[in-house]
């Protein structure tokens, strides 16, 4: 530029400055109009932007003089009037064109903050290098907002007119902010970028509004821009609004908003704290209008308390989707703007949402464009948010608002640690049993891994997993191909891993992967439950997982992604520790998964209980258990069992201490209206196929203030644990019990002296001093009859059933049916105890059989075999086979020293019935005792010892005179014999002759019941 163009350039600068000195400095007592206002010559007042627009507006065409521009004026006006610009093409092309536009509110009905809408727009050139660095070419707008209100700005073009020329002299960028013009005392104020390009196309106008109350707007447009046809066009209108025009603003005066407190010496940094009592928003400069350019704005929020046991988290989101419209720095053909939501990917100003009150922290989100932002959290109780705005940028309706909220959660739930360590690890040992697992309740940073490690407390333990919800966005919707670019979600099964190492393997089915187009199994139904756990339970294998080995890994991954998600990736489980450990030796599959078997001869004494395994249980899918617990001990030894603890809790049954056997029993209650709800603990003693209680427990939920003790008289005992009709709610927490055992030397029963001759035989037993023993003395004995007899026994004692139980301390027989494990009878005992300290062999056969005429002092009892009255007893059900013959258990209970007497008999039944019904003599019932209706052998008739009760088989008359009745019967049996031998000789020599068909008789006689 040569020293002639810059002399012109000189003088027509001087002279703008001398008329705008003019209108603004000028005398108030000349201007009759308003401070809004033009005087016109001829005293009409016109509004200033109707100066130099091309309309004579005054009349005289004062308004429009020769060379007049629009330009290097301040503008003023009423409130709530819109007034029109437009800034044309300078006319002479050739040389720079810089305009200027001061808009100044300058209070009470002149507004004190200045609306400025672009309508039309197009400055320059926006261009960007290799890295993405955009500049202006061919000319720039730049606004500037001094820090510091004034009524009227002092400009002046002549200053700085070494850069002003420095800035027109080519078509390199302007190197200083054209904001150095102006007078500025404040120092946070920072070096503004400028706008250049076309307009971007938001779908209305964009508009700036005013911090304070004077706004500069500056057009440079260089010399070489002129070779550009239609390279500049800028149309805005201007308003003026009071300082608090609407509640968008500042909010309602009983809910304001908090804007946050500016942080010192800067220019929009704010820090808000404890907004969990405030309306807080994080709000761009100039919101609700556009922002400026070259800047950054921190926003720090803290939480300066929460509640006891709580941590913070900030909650950072926007629901209104034209309240966020950052440009991404693409536009689309036309001027619109090609960005319809949030993305990552910007490439000019962007927001970043930091997880700690500095920038060093991990970056939650990080978005750019137009839309509605889901919920940001934080980990903690501080967060950041930067707002960076580029040095240059196509004009466009930038501006943001974010609503901050407080939430408290729980200490001690997941989060991200600092550093991004997101693992997790769930001993079973020393955690809970059971609980959820789910995502961390925050945004989680892109590129990060969050590990749920579960380890068993030992190798019995396994992992139940089943999932309450899972969500990954899919963001390719319409193909069907699984791109896992959102994020991912892994279940490791270490144990498996273990056995396909251990089998080599190709395939390895120990990790499932699941992204947005698959999911794991989901058992939803279980989140409408309390603790999650769903009437209809969640089962094995189409809604939960089991892992194979004590260890489990659930890795959730989270990728990094262009979109900003709608939805965060997440998911809940529940998890449980499940205890397959049980004692003792299984038994196989044919009986059951928790039958067990205990033998001494691997330990001698041990501890057992229900198990722990909620699949057993209704919770787990199962609504009934039965569990049995086998000993086995050597032929000397007995068993003792201690029960520690018993819950079984039912309506349907009840247990009480039987006196008569010493024994606690069960007692079932029938009910029509409620379903079959039973638990019982049932303990039997089983000698051979005889099985005799030794204790059933059922409705007790207390615990016992000590161990009951249950003592077998052999070495196989059996403990049953059953529960019927469990609900879906219900696991061994409800249902259980827990005891420990002790194989011990068997009680010696030596005492007893047995003997039996032929069809009869009697059993005596001498209960030594038993006041040493802890527990009742107890000895069995088994009585059995010959084929096809029937057993009658009589006891030394008196009845001691219930309605007439026996004296408390008193010896008894309890006497058990083979295969029957309820007792038949029972029978108190009343011999001396002093027959205790003499010798067994003063209990002899004869002082045991009954006189003809028993003393009052030795009651009697007598009973048949339960066989004898029903026949089907003979055989008990269950059994495979039936038997010949009939048997009796009979066992002893001495509580105290005391003598045992018990004698029995073969006998028949002296009638038979037929299949018909008819009942036919036994003709083989030939000795019969009338009062028993029974017959006994012919070896006990009149051998000198009275059977019969009434002593009948022993009477003189029977015993003493000739046997002329036996001799009739051998004679007429000798007659009869004859006779058929004749007959059948006969029948035989004339068969051939004349053979006539006899009808084969309907009643036979049937065998003995026994046969």
């Amino acid at each position: 530029m040569d020293w002639a163009l810059a002399y012109m350039l000189l003088i027509v600068a001087c002279a703008s400055a001398k008329n705008s000195f003019a209108l603004v400095e000028g005398p108030p007592s000349v201007l009759a109009c308003k401070l809004s206002e033009f005087q016109c010559d001829n005293s009409r007042c016109i509004a200033l932007n109707k100066f130099c627009d091309g309309t004579d507006d005054c009349g005289d065409t004062s308004d429009e003089p020769m060379g007049c521009t629009n330009c290097n004026r301040t503008f003023f006006g009423e409130v709530g009037t819109k007034n029109p610009i437009r800034i044309a093409e300078p006319f002479q092309r050739n040389l720079p064109f810089v305009c200027t536009m001061h808009f100044v509110a300058a209070g009470a009905e002149f507004g004190d903050i200045v609306e400025l809408t672009f309508l039309n727009f197009q400055v320059g050139t926006l261009e960007s290098d290799r890295n993405q660095t955009a500049s202006c070419y061919n000319g720039h707008l730049a606004l500037t907002e001094p820090t510091a209100s004034s009524p009227i700005v002092r400009t002046s073009q002549t200053r700085g007119f070494t850069q002003f020329l420095s800035a027109a002299t080519g078509r390199q960028p302007v190197a200083a902010p054209l904001s150095s013009f102006y007078d500025s005392s404040e120092l946070d104020q920072p070096e503004f970028g400028r706008f250049c390009g076309d307009l971007i196309n938001t779908g209305g106008p964009v508009i700036f509004f005013s911090e304070r109350n004077n706004v500069t707007l500056q057009v440079v447009i260089p010399n070489r821009a002129s070779l550009h046809s239609y390279s500049f066009n800028l149309y805005l209108t201007y308003r003026f609004h009071p300082s608090k025009p609407s509640r968008t603003r500042y909010g309602d005066s009983k809910d304001p908003i908090d804007l946050g407190v500016r942080a010192p010496e800067s220019f929009c940094d704010r820090i808000f704290e404890n907004c969990d009592r405030k309306k807080c928003k994080i709000r761009s400069p100039n919101f609700p209008g556009f922002y400026l350019r070259n800047f950054t704005c921190r926003f720090t929020i803290r939480q300066l308390t929460s509640p006891q046991g709580t941590q913070a988290q900030i909650v950072l989101s926007q629901k209104n989707e034209y309240k966020i419209s950052i440009y991404t720095g693409r536009t689309a053909p036309g001027g619109a703007s090609s960005q319809r939501a949030l993305t990552s990917d910007c490439l000019g100003d962007v927001v970043r949402i930091y997880d700690g009150g500095n920038s060093q922290a991990s970056v939650l989100s990080r978005f750019c464009g137009s839309g509605s932002l889901t919920e940001v959290v934080s980990s903690g109780p501080e967060s950041r948010v930067e707002l960076h705005s580029v040095g240059a940028q196509q004009l466009y309706a930038s501006k943001l608002e974010l609503d901050v909220e407080v939430r408290f959660v729980k200490a001690d739930d997941f989060r991200v640690e600092p550093g991004g360590k997101c693992t997790f690890e769930i001993d079973g040992s020393r955690a809970e049993r059971r609980g959820l697992i789910y995502t961390p309740n925050h945004t989680i940073p892109p590129n990060t891994t969050c590990s749920f490690h579960f380890k068993g407390r030992g190798v019995h333990d396994r992992v139940w997993i089943y999932f309450l919800s899972y969500f990954v966005e899919d963001k390719q919707r319409w193909s069907n191909a699984e791109k896992c670019d959102v994020a991912s979600l892994e279940i490791v099964d270490l144990g498996a891993q273990e056995l396909f190492q251990d089998a080599n393997s190709s395939i390895d089915h120990s990790t499932r992967r699941f992204c947005e187009k698959s999911s794991p199994r989901i058992c939803a139904r279980a989140a409408e439950y309390p603790q999650f756990i769903p009437l209809r339970p969640c089962r094995l294998p189409d809604d939960s997982y089991l892992s194979t080995g004590s260890d489990l890994v659930i890795r959730q991954k989270f990728f990094k992604s262009s979109d900003v998600p709608l939805r965060r990736s997440s998911f809940m489980a529940r998890y449980e520790f499940v205890d397959t450990e049980q004692a003792g030796i299984d038994m196989g599959p044919h009986h059951g998964p928790c039958h067990r078997h205990f033998q001494s001869s691997t330990s001698k004494f041990g501890h057992f209980a229900s198990p722990k395994n909620v699949f057993m249980y209704g919770r787990g899918g199962s609504e009934n258990i039965t569990c049995s617990y086998y000993f086995s001990g050597m032929a000397s030894e007995k068993l003792r069992i201690y029960l520690i603890n018993l819950n079984l809790p039912t309506t349907q049954c009840a247990h009480f201490y039987d006196e008569a056997t010493q024994r606690y029993t069960c007692r079932m209650v029938t009910s029509r209206t409620n379903a079959a709800k039973i638990s019982a603990v049932q303990v039997t003693d089983h000698w051979g196929e005889t099985f005799t209680p030794m204790g059933c427990f059922c409705n007790t939920t207390s615990q016992l203030r000590k161990p009951i003790l249950i003592e077998s008289v052999g070495n196989n005992v059996t403990l049953s644990f059953t529960v019927q009709g469990m609900s879906a709610l219900e696991d061994f927490n409800y249902f259980g019990f827990e005891a420990t055992y002790e194989f011990r030397p068997a009680t010696s029963c030596e005492g007893g002296t047995a003997r039996r001759n032929g069809s009869e035989g009697e059993l005596t037993f001498v209960a030594k001093d038993i006041s040493s023993q802890d527990t009742p003395l107890r000895c069995r004995w088994y009585i059995e009859s010959s084929p096809k007899k029937y057993l009658y026994l009589k006891f030394q004692g008196h009845d001691g059933s219930r309605a007439a139980s026996c004296n408390p301390g008193t010896n008894k027989f309890v006497v058990y049916a083979d295969g029957i494990s309820d007792p038949v009878a029972v029978v108190c005992t009343d011999g001396d105890s002093n027959l205790a300290n003499g010798d067994a062999k003063s209990l002899t056969t004869d002082a045991f059989h009954a006189p003809k005429d028993p003393p009052q002092s030795e009651p009697q009892f007598d009973l048949f075999s339960l066989s004898w009255y029903n026949e089907s007893e003979r055989q008990p059900r269950g059994l495979p086979t039936r038997r010949n013959v009939d048997r009796v258990l009979v066992e002893a209970i001495a509580v105290k020293a005391g003598a045992f007497k018990v004698r029995w008999l073969e006998v028949t039944k002296p009638f038979l019935r037929t299949s018909s019904g008819l009942t036919l003599r036994n003709v083989n019932c030939l000795y019969e005792c009338p009062e028993l209706s029974a017959c006994i052998s012919p070896e006990l008739w009149c051998d000198g010892t009275v059977h019969c009760p009434s002593g009948h088989d022993e009477r003189p008359e029977h015993c003493h005179q000739f046997p002329i009745i036996y001799l009739a019967i051998a004679c007429g049996a000798l007659l009869a014999t004859l006779v058929i031998t004749s007959a059948g000789t006969l029948l035989y020599c004339r068969r051939g002759k004349d053979r006539k068909t006899r009808d084969i008789p309907n009643d036979v006689q049937l065998e003995p019941p026994n046969s």
